[in-house]
């Protein structure tokens, strides 16, 4: 009897190993696939950060644009209003004479 529970228990030992390394593997396997998906959630993150700067990059390109149109526009205009200054000042000054 002693000689079968010795067996029993090595029987038991070697099934307790076995799960234990089973289990190893398993969470191995886990820790491996949740590593995948962070590093493939980081690039996702990573590619729509360039995304959204090279789309603000190029917003702030138009703007930058628009404005610098729009100073020249306001330039021409202020040239345009003070040569009518000038002309009407003029045109006065020989309509007086």
């Amino acid at each position: 009897m002693n000689n079968r529970s010795g067996a029993a228990e090595e029987t038991v030992s070697i099934l307790q190993c076995r799960y234990c390394v089973w289990l190893y593997c398993l969470q191995n396997e886990l820790f491996k696939k949740s590593a995948m998906r962070q590093e493939r959630l980081v690039r996702i993150f990573s590619e729509t950060a360039k995304e959204h700067y090279r789309i603000a990059k190029e917003n702030i390109d138009i703007i930058n644009r628009k404005c610098h149109d729009l100073k020249h526009q306001i330039g021409i205009g202020m040239c345009a209003r003070k040569n009518r200054k000038i002309y009407r000042r003029d045109s006065g000054f020989h309509s007086d004479l």
